[in-house]
């Protein structure tokens, strides 16, 4: 979905476009979408083919479409994607990160039956999420890179304890990671506290 989103001339500021596109030329859409998902599949097989220990993909605009549109045209695609893949390489850790999606523990419990590991975005509750994803399946996520512009290091500790928490790690699988990607703006001093501090108390 988010590479049909982008072809059609949708921004991040601006989801008309993609929008309007589902609704005036659906089959256009959907031809669209199968095609991209053939194309990222070669290219993730190519990757592996190449040396790539695991895969993660994307569905980074999945906050433009609603629960019921995002059932429609992102997460059929999504998962006929992980399917192929994994019956290419049965071993092959495949992550993905629906950023942004409404009803986010559906979506996520869905992709859990063929993900290896669910990445949830800084607005997703990490308790509800292990709860809907159940204690056995790898989740990555989802501490706030805002957190990591101005603070203070105690503080910072105490936060990622709580995300940690939250998560039930370390006794359920965790990737600890931002929910969010990098700005720039980042103290890198708070940056080495947060690595630390998820070293700290994961030991």
């Amino acid at each position: 979905w988010t590479l049909l989103f982008y072809t059609v001339g949708a921004s991040s500021r601006d989801f008309e476009p993609a929008l309007d596109f589902l609704k005036q030329f659906p089959d256009a859409s959907r031809d669209l979408l199968e095609a991209y998902g053939i194309l990222v599949e070669a290219y993730c097989a190519a990757q592996v083919e190449a040396g790539a220990h695991a895969i993660q993909i994307f569905e980074a605009m999945g906050a433009s479409l609603n629960a019921q549109l995002f059932e429609q045209w992102a997460l059929p695609f999504l998962l006929d994607l992980g399917k192929n893949l994994k019956r290419k390489f049965p071993h092959l850790p495949l992550l993905v990160f629906a950023r942004g999606v409404a009803d986010s523990d559906a979506v996520n419990a869905q992709l859990a039956q063929v993900f290896d590991v669910i990445s949830i975005d800084t607005a997703a509750d990490p308790k509800a999420a292990r709860s809907h994803i159940g204690s056995e399946l790898c989740l990555q996520g989802n501490f706030d890179p805002t957190l990591l512009v101005s603070n203070d290091e105690d503080s910072l500790r105490s936060q990622v304890s709580d995300m940690l928490t939250a998560f039930n790690a370390p006794h359920s699988p965790l990737i600890a990671n931002l929910g969010e990607g990098l700005a720039g703006k980042e103290n890198p001093s708070l940056v080495s506290t947060f690595v630390d501090a998820v070293h700290d108390f994961s030991s």
